[in-house]
């Protein structure tokens, strides 16, 4: 019988079979990847996580554990994963020690482009005003404590009535009334936000059906590069034309996007923008 030192770390295998440990063998089921040389190492990567929880992604390797939309930084990177590192898994991230986030719903919005005689967003769909969808998905997120939703001023009223008749529950919510612009709606939405908010998102009130996996790519994009936009590729024909209105070319869409929200950032980084921006229209906050 083999005598063991007290300063010996334990086996990563167990006495008497050539099986691994079975926290080490299901990270190595995940991505066949390289297994640490020690215990010591694993806890120092993995710090209090269970291993379980974890997914590995190798250098150079697209996250397998995200698929949905394809994103686009600020700077022209897509959404990838920069190094080896170990990744929890969607929906099962600790919070813990991340900085604050609340979430800005523009909706004060009156439908003119639908010419509908209700705002799209109090549209009912499945039963419930769109509106309600929207910030029922944000209630549920793990990250979002704060939401701010900008609504036509004399709907304020109705808007806080339908919150509490469909029963939604979240730790800070306010109705506020809204600008003459997008731009000017989210401004307000900023001043609205308690001060202990770092990271804020955007999202329009229209837009009922997004997942919790793309809320928590946006918060983490703004959390480790400043700044990043949901977008999808252009897969439309494009053409450029003329004043006459000819077709002068045909648009390589290889590099170009369609932006969608949410748009998160660094709260700091937004208040600089609407600074250098000064009054002039944009249609977003990227």
């Amino acid at each position: 019988m083999k005598r063991r030192g007290k300063s010996s770390p334990p086996s990563w295998r167990h006495e008497g079979h050539g099986k691994p440990h079975p926290e080490q063998d299901q990270i190595g089921r995940c991505l066949r990847a390289a297994r640490p040389k020690s215990p010591g190492r694993l806890q120092e990567v993995l710090g209090n996580q269970h291993p379980s929880e974890m997914i590995m992604a190798p250098q150079g390797v697209q996250n397998p554990a995200y698929n949905p939309l394809q994103f686009f930084y600020n700077f022209d990177e897509p959404w990838r994963t920069g190094s080896t590192s170990l990744i929890k898994q969607p929906g099962t991230r600790n919070p813990r020690m991340k900085p604050q986030a609340a979430v800005i719903i523009p909706a004060a919005g009156f439908g003119t482009r639908m010419r509908t005689a209700e705002p799209k967003q109090y549209l009912l769909l499945c039963g419930k005003p769109i509106i309600v969808h929207t910030v029922e998905a944000f209630t549920k997120n793990q990250y979002i404590t704060d939401i701010i939703v900008v609504v036509p001023k004399e709907r304020v009223q109705e808007t806080e009535q339908l919150f509490n008749f469909h029963e939604i529950v979240a730790t800070y919510i306010k109705v506020i009334a809204g600008g003459a612009r997008r731009q000017d709606s989210v401004f307000l939405g900023l001043e609205a936000l308690p001060p202990e908010n770092e990271i804020v998102l955007v999202h329009d009130g229209a837009r009922p059906l997004i997942s919790q996996e793309v809320i928590n790519r946006c918060y983490e994009g703004a959390v480790d590069h400043g700044s990043v936009i949901a977008a999808v590729p252009v897969k439309d024909t494009l053409k450029k034309s003329g004043r006459d209105e000819k077709v002068l070319t045909t648009v390589d869409r290889e590099n170009l996007f369609q932006a969608q929200t949410p748009q998160a950032v660094q709260k700091e980084l937004l208040l600089q923008a609407y600074k250098a921006n000064g009054d002039v229209d944009v249609t977003d906050e990227s």
